[in-house]
C-alpha cells in the first residue's frame, strides 16, 4: 500500500520510475496511444493513473509490467456464473498480455470493446449517461474552449488527507464519508482552482449525495479552513504541472494560488416532463442551508461547455 495520499507522481522509486517511463520509457509509446484517441481520458492518482473510456476506467496502470482492469468487464450475463470463470479468466489474461506486451492499441480496442459490451448488457445502460457526460465535459472543456478548464475527475477526499472531513454528520451506516467531487477545473480569466459537482434532473438534488450533502462535503473538507484549502491546491498544482510535463495541458495554464478554491454546482437539463425553467425553480428550491449561494452555472440538455453566464 501507498504511503501517500495526493495525487501525482511522488518523489520516491515508483513515481520516478513510472513518471521517466511515461516521459522516455516504454508507457511513452501508450501516453502517445491515449493522447491521439478522443474516445479516452488520462488521469494522475497516487503513484499511478487510470485511463478512462468514455468515463470508464479500462486501466488503472503501476508500471509498463504492472495494470490492474476489472474483470467484470468480460462477463457475459448480469448473473454471475461458475461456467463462465474459465472464459473470463482467460479474457482477463489475454487482455493484460497485450498491455505487458506494449501492444498497446490491440489492448485498447480490445478493453473499449469489452467495456461497450459490459455497459449494454451488464449493467443494462444504467450509470453509463453520467459517465458519457463526464467524457464529454473533459474534450469540450479543454483549455479555451470555455470559461474553464477541466484538469481533473472523481476526486475523492482521502481519510488521510490534511483535508479529510471534520464533520459530524455520519452515512446511514455510521461511517464518516470520504466526499467525493466530480470535476476539478480551473477558471480561465482569473486562473482559480474550482471543484465541481454535476447535477443532472431533479431527483439528484435531494438527499446525502443533493446539493446540500455536497455543499456540507465541500464545507467540513477542501473548504473548512486556510490551511485545509491550501493542501487542496498545492496537491493540484503539482497535478497541473505534471500533466503540462506530459503534454496533457497546455505549458501557459497555471493555478493562482492566492485565490481560494471556490465550489461550484453544474445543473444539466434532463427531459423528464418539465420545462428547463421548472427545473430550475426546484433547484434553486433544494439550494438552501449550507448550499445557500453556491454558484451555478446551468447547461441545456447535449451542452457540455461550461461558460459563465
Amino acid at each position: 500500500m501507498s504511503n501517500h495520499y495526493k495525487r501525482g507522481f511522488h518523489v520516491d522509486k515508483s513515481g520516478e520510475t513510472l513518471r521517466k517511463s511515461l516521459l522516455e520509457g516504454p508507457l511513452n509509446k501508450f501516453l502517445e496511444c491515449v493522447n491521439k484517441n478522443p474516445d479516452l481520458t488520462f488521469q494522475i492518482r497516487d503513484n499511478y493513473f487510470n485511463i478512462y473510456y468514455w468515463g470508464g476506467n479500462i486501466a488503472r496502470v503501476y508500471s509498463d509490467k504492472r495494470i490492474e482492469i476489472d474483470r467484470n468487464y468480460f462477463r457475459k450475463h448480469s448473473k454471475k456464473e461458475e461456467k463462465d470463470q474459465l472464459e473470463i479468466i482467460e479474457k482477463e489474461k489475454h487482455c493484460l498480455q497485450l498491455f505487458k506486451e506494449g501492444k498497446y492499441e490491440a489492448y485498447i480496442a480490445y478493453i473499449s470493446a469489452a467495456m461497450e459490451h459490459y455497459w449494454q448488457n451488464i449493467l443494462n445502460g444504467k450509470g453509463v449517461e453520467e459517465k458519457k457526460a463526464q467524457h464529454l465535459l473533459c474534450l469540450r472543456n479543454q483549455y479555451k474552449l470555455s470559461d474553464y478548464t477541466i484538469i481533473d475527475l472523481e476526486y475523492q477526499v482521502s481519510k488521510r488527507s490534511e483535508f479529510k472531513y471534520c464533520g459530524k454528520k455520519r452515512t446511514p451506516a455510521g461511517k464518516i464519508p470520504s466526499p467525493r467531487f466530480d470535476i476539478i477545473a480551473i477558471r480561465n480569466n482569473d486562473h482559480c482552482l474550482c471543484i465541481i459537482e454535476l447535477k443532472k434532473g431533479t431527483k439528484a438534488l435531494k438527499g446525502t449525495s443533493g446539493l446540500q450533502g455536497h455543499a456540507h462535503s465541500y464545507a467540513y473538507s477542501i473548504g473548512a479552513n486556510t490551511k485545509t484549502e491550501e493542501a487542496f491546491t498545492k496537491e493540484m498544482n503539482e497535478v497541473v504541472e505534471q500533466k503540462k510535463q506530459l503534454g496533457l495541458l497546455p505549458k501557459d495554464i497555471k493555478i493562482d494560488c492566492s485565490h481560494k478554491p471556490e465550489f461550484i454546482f453544474c445543473y444539466q437539463f434532463k427531459e423528464d416532463g418539465t420545462s428547463f425553467e421548472d427545473q430550475k425553480k426546484v433547484f434553486r428550491k433544494e439550494q438552501k442551508g449550507e448550499a445557500k449561494g453556491i454558484r451555478v452555472i446551468w447547461l441545456n440538455k447535449e451542452e457540455y461547455q461550461l461558460y459563465d453566464r
